[in-house]
């Protein structure tokens, strides 16, 4: 097995599993989402805390970092514990979601500044600032989209409102300062060796499972709040989007951290 092969057979089947959320019938796609959705982020922080192990300063910290975003996450897709944490805090409960959000996010940023300062962004090409600024464009697009909405929000509820612009904020921040990196990481695939594609792999899925449900946003026309409402594990498009970036980054972390070992075999295979 190399990483190459491994990723060229597992993201396939990622998709395939992601589109099961949406062909499975009746209530069944919304139970495969229910489950899958947190089975799949808790798998990618997991596997984030292997690969952190595998290194030291600040690409070990970005991996737990990484890890921790996705296994806390993980909480907000399991309606048990999301409905618990309602009762229990009662009317405070959305100021908590804010607070928990805060914590959550300020991982997943913190992690993307310790990836970008390794990185050395002079390096990027003329195509590479224009993916850059595409990013950036984009960033501004999806939270200017969701103004209205969040006007709409805060008139009924101050902290409603603020967590959903906060979390548009992060997303946007995270696509801005990752697109770059991810280019970077491509422009040295191509010198380099198979290492950079698993990493590549990680931060697309991370992109991916962030920004996708933007665009299906802009798509339907429609605010994410009103169609989360109808489609968030209800067995719906909108389920296989994230599902689909969740094992992206799953695919990429265990590809990532098994690929030195997947070389060796390779090379004892090669001078057999």
């Amino acid at each position: 097995m190399t990483s190459n092969r491994f990723m060229a057979i597992a993201v396939p089947v990622a998709t395939a599993a992601a589109l099961l959320a949406q062909l499975l019938p009746g209530g069944a796609g919304a139970r495969y989402a229910q489950v899958m959705h947190p089975v799949a982020l808790i798998a990618g922080g997991l596997l984030a805390f292997w690969v952190a192990t595998y290194y030291r300063g600040r690409m070990r910290d970005a991996f737990l970092l990484i890890g921790g975003f996705l296994v806390l996450y993980s909480l907000l897709a399991i309606e048990w514990i999301v409905s618990g944490a309602a009762d229990l805090f009662g009317a405070n409960f959305l100021r908590a979601l804010l607070v928990y959000q805060i914590v959550l996010y300020s991982q997943l940023l913190t992690a993307s500044v310790l990836v970008v300062r390794m990185m050395d962004v002079r390096r990027l090409t003329t195509a590479g600032w224009t993916v850059a600024a595409t990013g950036l464009v984009l960033g501004v697009l999806f939270v200017a989209n969701a103004l209205p909405a969040v006007r709409e929000l805060l008139a009924a509820s101050a902290e409603a409102g603020a967590l959903y612009l906060m979390i548009r904020i992060y997303d946007a921040l995270v696509m801005t300062m990752m697109l770059p990196v991810v280019w970077l990481y491509v422009q040295n695939a191509q010198a380099r060796y198979q290492e950079n594609a698993t990493f590549t792999l990680v931060l697309a899925g991370i992109i991916s499972s962030l920004v996708l449900v933007y665009v299906y946003e802009l798509v339907k026309g429609e605010p994410l709040s009103v169609i989360a409402a109808a489609e968030y594990q209800a067995g719906s498009v909108l389920d296989g989007l994230y599902l689909f970036g969740y094992l992206v980054v799953a695919i990429g972390l265990f590809a990532h951290r098994k690929h030195q070992e997947w070389s060796f075999n390779r090379l004892d295979e090669v001078l057999a």
